[in-house]
């Protein structure tokens, strides 16, 4: 009797222990699942914070690269005034190259450019009298003589040492009582445009003086002769645009499609205009002080 209470047992406590195996396994499952769930946290969060050690490092080292003034204009401006001597020292952006000046508050002016004058066709025999330019809407009137004299002293091209700069005034209205304008008075508003030598849209300059323009301009009066400063795609067949035109076929004028990326600039002499500005940008761009150096160029 005893023996067979004793296999019962033995049989019940073999039976309890397959029973309760599995709710082991299962918590020592959710044990290992856990551990992994925090090491995984664990390395995720130890990366996080090396890679913002390492981002805090970089912005340290852009603030001391991306100076806007060289740390050493300072010194030579303490020289200086050490000395008794008033030199300005230059200004160094090392965001954008091109924006730094050989002189702290100033533009060097390299050379100027004879702009194009606007001439009136042969039809033209005589000029609108200055207490009505608005008669110069008639094919035989020219513009007022102070309208003209006034757009001429207006006008200008300057090859900085930078960038190149241009000024193409237009003829306005001058402000009055009907609707803010007095449609019998006209004045000059001035247009000023500059183009830096880094620019995406100055890729290409070209000579784009039209065919026969010396008669042309005789017979239908013209501007002068142009430069046409563009960055071409798809085989200079089309040309940047903004949006929402983006390609715009070569063939369309700025005057139908204000959204094309490029300038035109109405000089005197094209060619003389083309090497002046083709000279100036190659030798500002190959400067020392407008050059990228390898280590800013990794950044």
């Amino acid at each position: 009797m005893a023996c067979f209470q004793r296999l019962v047992f033995d049989c019940t406590l073999d039976m309890e222990l397959q029973n309760f195996t599995p709710i082991n396994q299962k918590l020592r499952v959710s044990k290992i699942t856990i551990f992994k769930n925090n090491q995984q946290f664990l390395l995720s969060l130890f990366g996080f914070l090396l890679y913002g050690i390492r981002k805090a490092f970089q912005l340290i080292h852009r603030m001391e690269l991306y100076s806007i003034v060289d740390p050493g204009s300072h010194e030579n401006e303490g020289e200086s005034h050490h000395n008794g001597a008033s030199s300005a020292a230059h200004l160094t952006n090392h965001g954008r190259k091109v924006m730094s000046r050989q002189q702290k508050d100033t533009i060097n002016i390299i050379s100027s450019l004879n702009p194009g004058q606007i001439i009136d066709g042969c039809l033209v025999c005589c000029s609108a009298p200055a207490c009505c330019p608005l008669c110069a809407l008639c094919p035989c009137c020219g513009d007022a003589e102070y309208i003209t004299s006034k757009r001429n002293a207006s006008t200008y091209i300057y090859i900085r040492e930078n960038s190149i700069e241009w000024n193409e005034p237009s003829v306005v209205m001058q402000p009055g009582v009907c609707c803010g304008i007095d449609p019998c008075l006209y004045d000059v508003q001035d247009h000023v445009q500059v183009l830096y030598f880094d620019d995406v849209v100055f890729d290409r300059i070209t000579d784009q003086t039209r065919c026969c323009n010396e008669c042309r301009t005789c017979v239908f009066g013209g501007k002068g002769e142009t430069i046409r400063m563009d960055s071409p795609i798809c085989c200079s067949c089309c040309q940047r645009g903004s949006f929402p035109c983006i390609c715009i076929p070569v063939c369309c004028p700025k005057a139908v499609c204000p959204c094309i990326l490029r300038y035109e600039i109405y000089v005197a002499d094209a060619q003389q205009g083309l090497f002046e500005v083709k000279r100036a940008r190659e030798k500002a761009l190959n400067s020392d002080m407008y050059k990228w150096t390898d280590k800013e160029r990794q950044l």
